[in-house]
């Protein structure tokens, strides 16, 4: 990725917004049917009123965020897109995360990639190039300072809304993402669960929907939250890129869905859940992750508005 430059970088003050501000690293949507370019980084929510219209929706590669209401002081913490992404997969699978430094420049450290999934003692500093052992095995991500900074806490609470939708009645497009814990949450009610729809008029830019659902149905094809989830944060692992992918049972037909460790290590022999056969991926790759979420968004594209984006890869593999 290309340097951060300082137009690229968002300087929020969150005492400003009394309606709140929500904080999450953003992957690119796993189905997008739009026309509109890749977006990825820290995306940024802000309320003045509770309840009320969004001052801020976007998406920026890096946020600085200000305890005084001044914007020349100095920020309280900084956030970079990767510590936003890496805080995303971090939090989907369930891993703790802390602050990390080298111990011989005090650079902060973060971990990427087959690293962000694995708690580790030694690691390789992106500031001086040395290796640097830690108190603890962990996962280092800056991000996390954010909790210390600002002390919001807040529950995630399943949507109470669901969605059935036509593609065909949205000419512009549809984006699908799951949700994920929210870096910083300073709203007065509790941050919603699920799976987020963006679905677009035949201008290609006008919302018709922005929202997040606990169901939803596409084209009577029903969306699991859990499997939309994880997907979007295998997707940010350069690792495992082309390795997920959907397998069925030859014995009972049914889909199977790796989780923990599995759904992070692509290997050969899969167990399918529902009659204990043992199961391998066709084709010329042997050691795999089985998500089915892959075969559904096949489905999907029957009847899209158009051929769904295939993204490029925009993160390295560092193993």
């Amino acid at each position: 990725m290309p340097p951060i430059s300082s137009s690229e970088i968002l300087k929020l003050n969150p005492n400003r917004y009394q309606g709140g501000v929500g904080i999450w690293g953003a992957a690119p949507a796993i189905y997008d049917t739009t026309l509109l370019p890749l977006e990825h980084g820290v995306h940024v929510h802000a309320r003045h009123k509770d309840g009320g219209k969004k001052a801020i929706d976007a998406t920026y590669r890096g946020v600085q965020l200000l305890l005084s209401k001044r914007a020349s002081d100095t920020p309280a913490v900084e956030i970079s897109e990767l510590d936003a992404i890496y805080f995303m997969v971090g939090s989907v699978f369930g891993y703790e995360m802390r602050f990390v430094e080298c111990t011989f420049c005090k650079f902060p450290h973060l971990d990427k990639d087959w690293f962000s999934v694995h708690a580790h003692r030694t690691h390789l500093c992106s500031g001086c190039g040395k290796l640097f052992r830690d108190e603890v095995r962990g996962i280092g991500n800056p991000a996390v300072k954010i909790r210390s900074a600002f002390d919001h806490s807040h529950r995630l609470q399943p949507s109470q809304q669901s969605c059935d939708i036509r593609q065909s009645d949205y000419p512009g497009g549809i984006q699908i993402w799951g949700s994920n814990p929210a870096l910083l949450w300073t709203a007065n009610r509790d941050e919603e669960e699920g799976i987020h729809i963006h679905a677009f008029d035949h201008d290609g830019t006008t919302f018709l929907i922005d929202d997040t659902y606990s169901e939803v149905t596409i084209d009577n094809v029903r969306l699991d939250p859990k499997l939309v989830r994880v997907m979007m944060a295998q997707s940010a692992l350069p690792y495992i890129s082309g390795r997920v992918m959907d397998i069925f049972c030859q014995t009972c037909g049914t889909a199977h869905f790796d989780e923990g460790e599995l759904a992070l290590t692509p290997h050969n022999d899969h167990c399918c859940k529902s009659c204990g056969a043992k199961l391998r991926a066709t084709g010329r790759l042997r050691k795999t992750v089985a998500n089915p979420m892959y075969g559904v968004l096949d489905q999907l594209a029957v009847l899209a508005v158009r051929e769904p984006q295939r993204h490029k890869p925009y993160l390295l593999t560092e193993i």
